[in-house]
């Protein structure tokens, strides 16, 4: 594979992970359960990464590591935010 194809492959990746972020965002903005929202979130994070869970055998530790990063940044998404920029990643 030759840089420039994998530099548009790394782009349109960053670009589904930024549209992906903004979706997930204002479906967490009008979730009337926020705690709920949130308790689940964890628990599917502990899950999945935990010693049994699928995501942890399929990601090396890095991987892990940016999903945990992912679900905490949505984790800071609360009902009635404003602005028109989603939270950043970490």
């Amino acid at each position: 594979m030759e840089n420039e194809e994998l530099l548009d492959r790394i782009e349109k990746l960053e670009a589904h992970n930024a549209a992906a972020l903004i979706v997930m965002s204002a479906l967490i903005q009008s979730t009337p359960d926020q705690t709920g929202l949130h308790l689940r979130m964890t628990s599917l994070l502990e899950q999945q990464l935990g010693a049994r869970g699928r995501l942890a055998a399929l990601l090396n530790e890095r991987q892990r590591e940016t999903v945990r990063e992912f679900v905490e940044t949505l984790g800071g998404v609360h009902r009635g935010a404003t602005g028109s920029r989603p939270p950043q990643s970490p």
